[in-house]
């Protein structure tokens, strides 16, 4: 009997079973769905390095916090606005003072589509102004992000020797 005269095997082979498994199982995982900003929030916020400090009563009210001013990048890629919420810093590792805790002045920041702001944001709260390694915490349209960690080698005060202007908020178009 040659291979022509072979009966054929009924039912479903185990190489059609594994073929059937081998396509289904990427289709499913490319159905799962993805935060708006998930990943994509991370790069969105930069803090540029630059940073002044305010060594005196830089918060009204609260004789013994210092404040801190660091410059923020905020870039929109997306065709829809994005809303940047400031909720909170580490500043040397510690906490802001309790109370008040933590405040941002601009709290929040709205970047248009297509377009990269720069920003400087007061924090503040802290029992001193020494130079700092600086985390900010923030979310964008509700979804959680940190920024890198960034060292100020010298945080100069502001106003004087300090090169930002508080408050400043510059928006410009992307090149899309």
């Amino acid at each position: 009997m040659n291979e022509l005269e072979q009966p054929q095997p009924s039912g479903v082979s185990r190489r059609t079973v594994t073929k059937a498994m081998a396509w289904a199982v990427p289709a499913i995982a490319v159905a799962v769905p993805a935060p708006a900003f998930g990943l994509a929030s991370q790069g969105i916020v930069t803090l540029t390095g630059r940073g002044c400090k305010d060594p005196g009563a830089s918060i009204p009210g609260n004789p013994n916090s210092k404040a801190y001013y660091v410059e923020v990048v905020i870039s929109n890629t997306t065709a829809n606005p994005i809303t940047v919420l400031y909720t909170n810093a580490i500043v040397n590792g510690a906490q802001p003072i309790a109370p008040p805790g933590f405040e941002a002045n601009p709290t929040q920041t709205v970047v248009a589509a297509n377009t990269t702001c720069t920003v400087v944001v007061r924090i503040g709260n802290w029992g001193d102004s020494a130079n700092a390694t600086v985390t900010l915490s923030y979310t964008v349209n509700g979804v959680g992000g940190t920024t890198n960690q960034v060292t100020f080698v010298s945080t100069p005060p502001l106003p004087g020797s300090c090169v930002l202007t508080y408050p400043s908020s510059v928006c410009v178009a992307n090149n899309v």
